[in-house]
């Protein structure tokens, strides 16, 4: 690694294997409910491994810190442990020097508004992290052309989570399989912007391109507050061609 100071990012989805090397993950800690706390590691690639190549790929000096969520199917067994690992990264965020969670989860709800989440406990905490300079970043779901319309899944809903939709690397235009939601559907438009996604693909892909690149910032800019550095990588985007008309911030390559 460089000289540059890394911020940290959480890498909250399935456990991460030895393919993933050892120099860039600086912790880990399991809330799957399989295995006890310290059983974070998978012996098979997992989606999480190909998160980390494209976190990699775009902050080569990127510090991980792996949060096993999903059991190795991919399913979040209790969502009640999604609230302990925002706990967790709350309480641990300063000695680890986390300044990025990259949550790789969608549900299957397809929402129009926030207004059912305003109040859970999830919001509160993605609100309280960000207060404290730690950005969380979310894929916007991959499901647009199975559903009637617009909307977003949970937690993309979340207007202060950092949603990212796909960008079709033939087009350059949003990915037809990307979900989003125009503001005069009754939340903001959303998600917060769209990039090229890096394995595993989809917006998931896509979430861990921008959270590399976030995270680059941040470790060349440890000075600058996370809300400043999100309206640089904002002010690097163009505008692409979208769905429901008009265009949407796009992350160029």
């Amino acid at each position: 690694m460089s000289g540059t100071l890394p911020a940290a990012i959480c890498v909250v989805d399935t456990g991460v294997s030895d393919d993933v090397p050892a120099a860039h993950v600086i912790e880990g800690v399991n809330f799957s409910g399989v295995g006890d706390v310290a059983d974070w590691r998978d012996r098979r690639a997992t989606h999480a491994d190909a998160l980390c190549r494209t976190l990699i790929a775009n902050h080569p000096d990127a510090a991980i810190v792996a949060v096993r969520l999903l059991d190795a199917d991919g399913t979040l067994r209790q969502l009640a442990a999604l609230d302990r690992v925002f706990a967790w990264i709350m309480a641990h965020r300063q000695r680890l020097g986390i300044r990025i969670a990259v949550v790789a989860v969608a549900d299957l709800t397809h929402n129009h508004s926030d207004e059912a989440y305003r109040a859970t406990d999830m919001r509160q905490a993605v609100l309280a992290l960000r207060a404290r300079g730690v950005l969380t970043v979310v894929p916007a779901g991959n499901w647009a052309e199975t559903r009637a319309g617009p909307g977003l899944p949970w937690p993309a809903i979340l207007p202060e989570a950092v949603s990212v939709g796909a960008l079709d690397p033939g087009t350059g235009e949003a990915a037809r399989y990307s979900q989003w939601l125009r503001s005069d559907e009754g939340g903001g438009s959303l998600p917060t912007l769209l990039a090229k996604p890096g394995p595993p693909g989809g917006t998931s892909g896509a979430a861990a391109t921008v959270a590399g690149r976030l995270a680059a910032l941040m470790s060349r800019h440890p000075e600058d507050d996370a809300e400043a550095i999100l309206r640089v990588l904002l002010a690097d985007t163009l505008p692409v061609p979208g769905p429901g008309g008009g265009t949407w911030p796009g992350l160029p390559s």
